[in-house]
């Protein structure tokens, strides 16, 4: 009877705390929104008041660019209106505090485009002796949503009123359409406009063929009345009057010839390169056919051999590559009807830059700087000087520094070196891109190339501010070649160490020094050593182990080599692999050991 009696007191007393609950809860709500209330009408008050109903962690400058956009303040300019439903908020009762869930609707206040999206943000109240604050706020999808309408609107605007400035170039390629499959851009060249068509399926605007994706289309030029300046039967139609006035460069099946611009074919397609060049008032140009090299002459015929040995100087140590800058105002720019690429231009300089490695064979997203397109894409691209050197009797190498001007880019300039490796009839038997640094070449025997690139200090310091990071910021690279003595032929070297030279040399300290730069933790500075760090030694250590299925102890180590696909954990110490190593792993575990002063089996 008792333990009845309990119980029924029990629930009795549980049935009116949770009636005070719900009262003291129900009474906070129209507390939150008078307080919404008098926060909507605080918009129209100074910053200062505005501030007053925050204590959160984020600064007052990232707080008032939320209210800004709710303030609309920048209506007139971006035209797009914030009407922000603070009567309808979501009020969602947490441990401690009140999370309040505000709907905002964006819309487009030009008729003309229309442009509606709702998004959200949060607010996080907390009750002080009964005053509320707002102690925390998620204010990024108001924030992102408002600058992406903003862009979505511009970008509206900017296509109608790019396509209204085009409208005359867009309706004569429709009128072309009539006759050929596609119009891939139009270029203005001395007052007159050209447009570059084609025929069968165009897929892409970079044209490099190859026996996995042959060309699916052919490739002509027609004047703005249609007239054929060049027949839709090439692979690809150049830059009009990259090099030389009133002359367009025509390739197929990786063969060029030259058209004049009034139409007449001047040099038929049958020569790997042609280069303009001018010694003598009979010489139009140099040339090489299969493998003989010559010269045209002014009525475009061929006579091999070189004229005179400047000549062969000039071809032989590509001297033609030196100082070019292709931009708008160099350069013809030939730009794109699609919309997405409006304000771009492209430059298809010719195949003996492209053969060897000075530019690539497109060159795209040139700034063209028009006010109706946004400010970004290239503003230049320029070679900044040339190295040719002569590595063996067979094997040359052609280093071209080269700068580029990308405008809307985390950095102004980007500077890199093509570099290309060619055997002794000028061919090239490898390309690659470097960035800017030293290079050394050197010979390890006769059958293996070694090209060293470190980047210079300066430029490491300048560019690439790695913060407190440990370890070298510019670190050797090293790329490696075998050479066929009885083929003359060259083949990279592949390896997926970072670190290549751990396989394919025997280290001595000649490889770890230098002019590097790493963080000094104690200065919070920056600092140029003459040797590698120790960070650097490690790395290029756990490679050779990880190589070899070695399972690191360290998890930060560990973590380092999960993410790589070749990567597999199978052995705990050295002896389990010791003798299946090449020797020259086993040498430079054993010297990398030694710098680093930790020389046992069984590494912690």
């Amino acid at each position: 009877m008792i333990r009845s009696r309990l119980l029924l007191f029990l629930v009795i007393i549980i049935s009116i705390f949770k009636s005070c609950s719900t009262i003291k809860r129900s009474d906070y709500e129209v507390k939150v929104r008078t307080y919404l209330d008098q926060f909507e009408k605080n918009l129209t008050s100074s910053d200062e008041v505005i501030l007053r109903q925050f204590n959160v962690e984020k600064s007052s400058e990232t707080v008032l660019k939320a209210i800004r956009v709710i303030q609309n303040k920048g209506l007139g300019k971006d035209s797009i209106l914030v009407t922000v439903n603070f009567k309808n908020a979501a009020i969602v009762f947490e441990e401690v505090d009140i999370r309040v869930e505000i709907t905002s609707h964006l819309k487009s206040i030009d008729p003309a485009f229309v442009l509606e999206e709702d998004v959200v943000f949060t607010l996080w109240l907390t009750s002080d002796d009964g005053d509320l604050t707002i102690t925390k706020i998620d204010a990024d999808p108001l924030y992102s949503g408002y600058w992406r309408a903003v862009h979505e609107l511009a970008n509206r605007k900017d296509r109608e009123k790019a396509l209204s400035s085009r409208k005359i170039f867009i309706d004569q390629a429709n009128k072309l359409k009539e006759t050929y499959d596609s119009v891939v851009w139009y270029a203005r060249y001395k007052d007159s406009i050209y447009y570059y068509v084609a025929n069968g399926k165009f897929e892409s605007y970079f044209f490099k063929q190859d026996q996995q994706h042959p060309h699916t289309f052919t490739m002509g030029l027609v004047s703005e009345t249609g007239r054929v300046i060049v027949p839709p039967t090439y692979d690809l139609i150049g830059t009009i009057g990259f090099e030389q006035p009133d002359i367009v460069e025509v390739i197929t099946d990786g063969r060029v010839g030259h058209y004049r611009m009034d139409g007449e074919e001047l040099v038929p397609s049958v020569y790997d390169w042609i280069i303009p060049y001018s010694e003598g008032d009979n010489m139009y140009a140099l040339a090489r056919q299969d493998t003989t090299e010559g010269w045209l002459d002014m009525s475009y015929s061929f006579h091999p051999g070189f004229p005179t040995e400047t000549a062969q100087k000039y071809i032989r140590e590509f001297q033609f590559g030196s100082n070019l800058s292709v931009s708008k105002e160099t350069k013809t720019m030939a730009e794109s009807l699609n919309f997405e690429r409006m304000g771009f231009g492209t430059v298809i300089p010719p195949a003996h830059f492209v053969q060897s490695g000075i530019f690539k064979q497109v060159i795209s997203y040139i700034h063209l700087g028009n006010s109706d397109m946004y400010y970004e894409g290239t503003e230049y691209v320029k070679t900044k000087g040339s190295l040719f050197e002569r590595i063996t009797e067979n094997i040359s190498a052609l280093i071209v520094m080269v700068e580029t001007r990308y405008l809307g880019g985390r950095e102004e300039f980007y500077r890199y070196q093509n570099l290309t490796l060619m055997d002794n009839k000028g061919n090239p038997v490898f390309q690659d891109e470097l960035y800017e640094g030293k290079n050394t070449f050197r010979l390890i025997d006769s059958t293996l190339l070694e090209l060293e690139t470190t980047a210079l200090a300066s430029v490491a310091s300048e560019y690439w501010d790695m913060g407190d990071s440990p370890g070298d910021w510019n670190p050797p690279q090293f790329k490696y070649f075998r050479i066929s003595p009885e083929t003359n032929t060259l083949v990279a070297l592949t390896s997926h160490r970072q670190y290549d030279c751990t396989e394919f040399v025997k280290l001595d300290s000649s490889y770890l020094t230098g002019e590097f730069v790493s963080w000094d933790n104690e200065r919070k500075e920056s600092r140029t050593n003459s040797f590698v760090t120790k960070e650097t030694l490690i790395e290029m250590r756990n490679e050779i182990l990880a190589s070899y299925k070695y399972t690191f102890n360290d998890p930060k180590i560990l973590e380092n080599f999960e993410h790589r696909e070749w990567y597999v954990m199978a052995y705990d110490d050295y002896d389990d692999f010791w003798d299946d190593m090449t020797e020259i792993d086993r040498h430079n575990l054993t010297f990398l050991e030694s710098m680093i002063g930790t020389l046992r089996k069984k590494p912690i």
